[in-house]
């Protein structure tokens, strides 16, 4: 990048930074009802977000721990349950 460009780049860094100390105020009142909504979605997005990664990260790590355990009964059923057959329900234990 040469001199000139980077000169540019920090004077339009600059005056963007400058930017908002030239906003006036605002006469207005904004009362809690919207805030709480914001909170509230934001949060909502944020929890969402972090299942998703979480989903993303424990899928090959739960595969991986199977693996090296050996169950292979676990790692051989297929999405639909057809491994659940042989588990016992509770109370036919009598």
């Amino acid at each position: 990048m040469s001199r000139t460009v980077r000169i540019a780049l920090f004077i339009l860094m600059a005056l963007a930074q400058m930017l908002p100390l030239s906003a006036g105020a605002a006469y207005a009142y904004v009362g809690p009802g919207p805030g709480l909504t914001v909170i509230g979605a934001l949060w909502a997005v944020i929890a969402a977000v972090l299942l998703a990664v979480l989903a993303i990260v424990r899928w090959p790590l739960r595969y991986m721990l199977r693996k090296l355990k050996g169950d292979k009964d676990k790692l051989n059923t297929s999405a639909t349950g057809t491994g659940d057959d042989q588990r016992e329900e509770p109370g036919d234990g009598s």
